[in-house]
C-alpha cells in the first residue's frame, strides 16, 4: 500500500526502528475507513508481531505515543501477535481491527483470517469497549473548576453507540449517520433492547446545538453505566440493582483465567516500571476487572451537583489498593482525581494481559478442538 500521509510514514519508520518482530502494521478506525486525512481523527494502528512476548515492547509503545503527542499528534498504538490476530475470536479489538483495518506495512493478514461475528464475543471484552467509553467520560469532567468538555463528551456517546449498535447488528459503524439510520429501522415503534437512552441522546444532541454542558455529561455518564450494568447482567446473569452487590458478585464470576493475568501483570511492571506489590493476592479477582469495576465507581461517585460522593469513590481506592501506586487523600475531589490519574497510568497494563490471557485460552481451545475432530 502507498502511504499519502507523512505522519504515518513517519510512524511505520519509527516503529520498525524501536519494535523487533514487526511482520505487519495495521491503520484501523475511523481514518481506515470514512477519511483517512482528516486532521482531528486519532491514530489507531495496531502493530502486528511474530512473537507472543509483545508485553516486552510496550515500554517502547508509549515511549513513541508521548513523543507523537508532544509533536500534537493524537495516536493509539497497540501490540498484538499473530496468534492473537489468528485466533482471537472473542477479542473485540481483534474484530474492530478484521472489520475495519487497512494493512499500510508488512503482510497482509486481514485478507487471510475472516472477520467473523463480533456477538460471539459477549463477556468481558464487551466490557472492556464500555470501560474505553467510560475512561474517555473521566477525562471530560474537572471536580475542582466544574468544567466539562462538551466536545469529548459527545465524541464519548458516540463511540457508546456504536458499541450498541455492535452488539445489536454485529457491523462496526463508523459514519454517525448511518449508525443512526440502522438503529432507528431496528427500533422502530419500540425501544431499542439495549442502549435505547444512549441512541435518544445521540439523536437528540444531533439536532440541537444548544447543549448544557453538566447536563449533558451527567446523562451520557448515566447511559454508559447503565449499559455496563447491563453487560455484567446478561454475561453473568446476575440481576441486582445494588451497585455493591454488582461488584461483588462481578468479581467473583469472572475469576476463571485471574491467576494468569495478574501475574502476567505483576511481572509487567516489574520488567517495565521496577515496581512490587507483595500485597496484591494474585489468587484473587483479576487486576482488569478490579480496574473495570473501579473506573465504574469513579464516574458512579460524581452526583447530580457535581460534587463527589466520598463512599463511592472509596470503592474505586479499595478495589486498586495494593495493586497500583495510590495514594489516600481526605479531600474527595483529590482523592477522585488521584483515582483517575492511576487507573489511566496502569489500565494499559491490566489490559495487556487480559488479552493476552484471552486470546491464549482461545487459540489453547481451537487447537485442542482441532486435534479432537481428527483423532
Amino acid at each position: 500500500m502507498v502511504i499519502t500521509d507523512r505522519n504515518l510514514r513517519f510512524l511505520c519508520k519509527e516503529i520498525l526502528k524501536n519494535v523487533p518482530f514487526v511482520t505487519s502494521i495495521i491503520l484501523h478506525g475511523s481514518r481506515a475507513v470514512e477519511c483517512p486525512c482528516a486532521k482531528e481523527r486519532d491514530y489507531d494502528v495496531f502493530v502486528v508481531l511474530r512473537t507472543p512476548l509483545s508485553p516486552f515492547f510496550l515500554k517502547s509503545i508509549k515511549r513513541m505515543e508521548e513523543s507523537f503527542r508532544k509533536k500534537k499528534i493524537k495516536i493509539d498504538l497497540s501490540l498484538m501477535p499473530v496468534f492473537r490476530l489468528k485466533y482471537g475470536f472473542e477479542d473485540l479489538s481483534v474484530y474492530n481491527v478484521r472489520a475495519t483495518g487497512v494493512t499500510i506495512w508488512g503482510r497482509d493478514y486481514l485478507n487471510e483470517f475472516p472477520v467473523g461475528d463480533a456477538r460471539r464475543s459477549i463477556g468481558r471484552s464487551w466490557l472492556q469497549y464500555c470501560v474505553y467509553v467510560m475512561r474517555r467520560l473521566m477525562w471530560c469532567f474537572n471536580p475542582y473548576t466544574l468544567n466539562f468538555n462538551v466536545e469529548a463528551t459527545v465524541e464519548a456517546l458516540n463511540v457508546c453507540c456504536r458499541l450498541v449498535a455492535l452488539l445489536l447488528t454485529g457491523t462496526y459503524f463508523t459514519n454517525t449517520d448511518a449508525m443512526l439510520r440502522k438503529l432507528r429501522s431496528i427500533k422502530g415503534s419500540s425501544q431499542l433492547p439495549i442502549g435505547d437512552g444512549a441512541f435518544r441522546l445521540l439523536e437528540e444532541v444531533t439536532e440541537s446545538s444548544e447543549l448544557e454542558p453538566s447536563a449533558l455529561f451527567m446523562a451520557v455518564k448515566n447511559e454508559v453505566l447503565e449499559i455496563f450494568r447491563l453487560l455484567i447482567e446478561r454475561s453473568y446473569s446476575i440481576n441486582t440493582s445494588d451497585s455493591k452487590t454488582l461488584s461483588i458478585e462481578y468479581l467473583k464470576a469472572a475469576r476463571s483465567r485471574s491467576l494468569i493475568e495478574n501475574v502476567l501483570y505483576l511481572f509487567s511492571l516489574y520488567v517495565f516500571r521496577r515496581e512490587v506489590f507483595l500485597n496484591a493476592n494474585i489468587f484473587g479477582s483479576s487486576i482488569f476487572d478490579r480496574i473495570n469495576m473501579a473506573t465504574y465507581w469513579l464516574l458512579n461517585s460524581i452526583r447530580s451537583d457535581c460534587t463527589i460522593d466520598m463512599d463511592s469513590i472509596m470503592e474505586a481506592y479499595k478495589l486498586l489498593d495494593g495493586w497500583v501506586k495510590l495514594r489516600f487523600h481526605v479531600d474527595a475531589r483529590k482523592l477522585w482525581c488521584e483515582v483517575r490519574n492511576v487507573i489511566n497510568e496502569y489500565y494499559h497494563y491490566a489490559r495487556a494481559s487480559f488479552q493476552f490471557t484471552l486470546c491464549l485460552y482461545t487459540a489453547l481451545s481451537s487447537i485442542f478442538k482441532s486435534t479432537a475432530l481428527k483423532g
